[in-house]
């Protein structure tokens, strides 16, 4: 995977980022019929967060067999869980995606709002990112993982379809 910083790869802030925000543009996809309801911004931000653990899912087997980072347990309590990647770091992931997303809003929030065509860039992201992943896990001979992440991307385009309608 190349260079290591603090005993991950380089391209791990960018994958993190990278997942980010595809998954808070498409929660925006998905509630896009509900932007009228007054949480709507902590809902976008809770289905963030549950969109990133999804990929998680996802990233774990691939990071494991490839070897961009090893999941090392040094206590039997954390217990291994998804291809040796200890569960305690999934709720890690999710309140590390809410603390980001709760710093990172105020910017990322339209200053102008007027009508705007729907963006379906971090749907073709997304679709890439687990279309890759999915690829990299069949290779290698991960069929559960496979099949996971293949429901993960069907979760993410009903989603979609909820939210913008059929997506052709």
């Amino acid at each position: 995977a190349g260079g290591v910083l603090f005993r991950v790869p380089w391209f791990a802030p960018w994958l993190w980022l990278t997942l980010l925000l595809a998954a808070r543009g498409l929660a925006r996809l998905g509630l896009k019929p509900h932007r009228k309801l007054q949480f709507y911004g902590f809902w976008v931000m809770g289905l963030t967060a549950l969109l990133v653990l999804l990929a998680v899912l996802a990233v774990a087997p691939v990071a494991q067999s490839a070897g961009w980072w090893r999941a090392e347990a040094t206590d039997r309590w954390w217990g291994w869980g998804w291809y040796r990647q200890p569960w305690l770091t999934l709720p890690a992931w999710g309140v590390t995606s809410l603390v980001l997303l709760a710093f990172t809003t105020p910017w990322l929030l339209n200053k102008k709002p007027v009508k705007q065509p729907t963006d379906l860039h971090p749907l073709a992201v997304w679709v890439a990112l687990l279309g890759w992943l999915i690829g990299r896990q069949l290779i290698a001979g991960l069929w559960p993982a496979a099949a996971v992440s293949g429901v993960i991307l069907g979760f993410s385009l009903l989603l979609v379809r909820h939210g913008v309608g059929r997506v052709t």
